[in-house]
């Protein structure tokens, strides 16, 4: 059996597997282990659908167009400005003030962010900057938000295979929600996202697996949504027969160099919905979290599934204090 390592962990926010490495030590020395338990969960085919419109003063999941910030985009591989406005780069905040970029969230409310758990393991100085799209400039149309996280509340069910890899990061202060500035729509516990749908996943991470480059600007890549079937199928013949796909995962993607990669770990991937009553509204099916490379033709990326965690972050949220009203569609 080949041996598969483990890299993001410890060295960024999105985990793969790279073939032919020896295995790391303690939890991952069995390479079938890390897979073996669970089998393809598959359930009967939900329509997500967004419910009556609500009167609100800003809607969740709105892809904007605003004419304004359409000079903004650079090729059909970059976001416009503000076009998935709850999209936020998470930086670890040094001794000495300088903001390293770490991976991605995604903003639910004022005061939370939804990313994963796997890079949360250890506490650290996190900050979050809210409204964000050039990461290394200030001189946007609307200058960003940076607020520090105050906790971090990782799902009791994550562990070191990276099932249930969710986290909610709780903020010492609110952000104010604007044009640049917004939350995503969360599915409900019984959706599914049917195979096929037009699905986008957004980030800062590298641009290639193999001596890969942050992106400055926020990156986008269309990723159609993948069966459980045929996803667990596609990634026995890379990690073997023994591997699983659990319940608490998803796929998508399998286009050549349209993908997540190292450093875009807790990326929100947001899928439209169907028959709804707002134009251009999208729910976050997933969370980036690992993957087999990047970008390979016929591989799909491996994503927590926001439904399987749904009624997690409505308990979390409860307990802390606040509503699920923002990111409610």
């Amino acid at each position: 059996m080949k041996h598969y390592m483990l890299l993001a962990l410890v060295a960024g926010c999105h985990a793969f597997f790279q073939p032919g490495a020896p295995p790391p030590p303690e939890q991952f020395d069995d390479p079938g282990s890390l897979f073996a338990d669970d089998e393809v969960e598959e359930y009967e085919p939900v329509t997500t659908t967004s419910p009556a419109v609500q009167e609100t003063s800003q809607k969740c999941g709105i892809r904007k167009d605003h004419p304004l910030f359409r000079a903004a985009t650079l090729n059909n591989t970059k976001a416009r400005y503000a076009e998935f406005n709850w999209v936020v780069p998470i930086f670890e905040v040094m001794w000495n003030g300088v903001e390293n970029y770490t991976c991605v969230g995604s903003l639910i409310h004022p005061r939370v962010v939804l990313s994963v758990a796997h890079y949360f393991v250890t506490k650290r100085n996190w900050l979050i900057r809210a409204g964000d799209w050039n990461i290394d400039e200030n001189n946007e149309f609307f200058k960003h938000q940076s607020i520090y996280v105050a906790t971090v509340e990782k799902h009791p069910k994550f562990n070191a295979k990276l099932r249930f890899d969710a986290a909610l990061l709780f903020l010492v202060s609110p952000v104010t929600p604007n044009q640049h500035v917004g939350f995503a729509c969360l599915p409900h516990s019984n959706s599914v996202t049917l195979p096929g749908s037009a699905c986008i996943v957004t980030g800062w991470g590298v641009d290639s697996f193999k001596d890969g480059h942050i992106s400055d600007i926020m990156k986008m890549s269309k990723v159609p949504a993948v069966s459980d079937a045929d996803c667990q199928e596609t990634l026995r013949a890379r990690l073997g027969q023994a591997f699983n796909l659990h319940k608490s995962w998803m796929c998508a993607g399998g286009r050549i160099g349209e993908d997540a990669c190292l450093k875009d770990g807790g990326a929100p991937l947001v899928c439209p919905y169907t028959n709804s009553a707002t134009a251009n509204q999208y729910y976050q099916a997933g969370i980036v979290s690992w993957g087999y490379n990047c970008g390979l033709d016929g591989v799909p990326g491996v994503y927590t599934k926001v439904a399987e965690v749904r009624q997690w972050i409505d308990d979390q949220m409860v307990a802390n204090g606040y509503d699920t009203v923002s990111y409610t569609a």
